[in-house]
């Protein structure tokens, strides 16, 4: 028993020290996890890392954690070449904003995603909420991004955060053509608050969440600019995941204070009665004071068959 437990805890090695870990690495760990979270990370300590990882040919867990340090294009390039050696990651989280984005860092990212063919999971933060440089992600990092996706048919967990990344209708129709792909996804988390997305945005969203294995919805979508066609659409995009278990929707101030918020509460609890096999239901939404909305939304809510932990945030206006 005290030898698994070992076991184990070797098999969860994890480093909060950049020095410490170059001199002290076993190449023969399977898991990894690297804090080093604002840690002032160059680009000569982040290539070292590089070649030390690049060593372990076993490895098949990788968290990496490189929020808010000084990054730039010329370290991750070394890299993320260094990187596309360890061809067995099987679980990958990389965790990458408040970095100096450049015209070629998501691009860089984006190829080595596509290096790892046997990924099963993938957490992804490219975030820009504040970016050192305010770079703004531009259609060429959707279509880098998405072509990398969309060749892990293996994948069955993505976590793709891309807050305040100023994604517009069209950023998100491209990426949301790598959705399509992925059919054997059973988890999916998309953080994709604080943008631009409108109508046609949400809709090309809604209609790639074709997935028949998808049991974990979690879509964070507070502080954009679609309105009641858009979640029409999302809703009818939800309706075709039947094996919906857990659902997390946060819809907060996508647009301040039009007339439309009690229409628009009504319209996607009615379509999520559709969702038959939905056990745990988490909604984040605006709505008036009106208590016939109110009791519409939950009482269509409560028709949901299988349903046992709901939980709804209402804000007022």
């Amino acid at each position: 028993m005290k030898s698994q437990q070992k076991k184990k805890q070797k098999q969860q090695q994890k480093y909060t020290n950049l020095k410490y870990f170059l001199k002290y690495f076993e190449p023969t760990d399977k898991a990894l996890h690297i804090d080093l979270n604002s840690n002032s990370i160059g680009n000569e300590d982040l290539s070292s890392l590089g070649k030390v990882l690049s060593t372990y040919k076993d490895l098949q867990t990788l968290v990496l954690w490189l929020r808010h340090n000084c990054i730039k294009q010329e370290g991750l390039s070394n890299f993320t070449q260094s990187l596309t050696k360890c061809r067995e990651i099987k679980q990958f989280t990389l965790l990458y904003s408040r970095n100096i984005f450049e015209l070629q860092t998501v691009q860089l990212l984006s190829q080595l995603i596509a290096n790892l063919v046997n990924l099963q999971t993938l957490n992804l933060d490219l975030a820009q909420f504040q970016s050192p440089n305010n770079y703004q992600f531009n259609e060429n990092d959707a279509t880098f991004l998405s072509s990398a996706l969309e060749k892990l048919t293996n994948l069955q967990s993505l976590k793709l955060q891309l807050n305040s990344c100023k994604l517009s209708n069209e950023k998100t129709r491209i990426l949301a053509s790598a959705l399509k792909n992925l059919r054997n996804l059973k988890q999916l988390n998309l953080d994709l608050e604080f943008n631009q997305i409108g109508n046609e945005g949400l809709s090309s969203l809604a209609q790639s969440f074709n997935f028949e294995n998808l049991s974990t919805l979690k879509l964070y979508l507070r502080d954009n600019k679609f309105g009641l066609v858009g979640l029409q659409n999302l809703c009818y995009g939800l309706q075709q995941c039947q094996n919906l278990t857990f659902l997390i929707l946060d819809l907060r101030n996508i647009l301040p204070y039009n007339h439309f918020e009690d229409e628009q509460a009504i319209s996607l609890s009615s379509a999520l009665i559709q969702c038959l096999n939905l056990i745990n239901f988490e909604l984040f939404m605006k709505l008036s004071n009106n208590k016939r909305s109110l009791r519409a939304v939950k009482t269509n809510i409560n028709k949901i068959k299988f349903l046992t932990l709901k939980k709804l945030h209402f804000q007022n206006y």
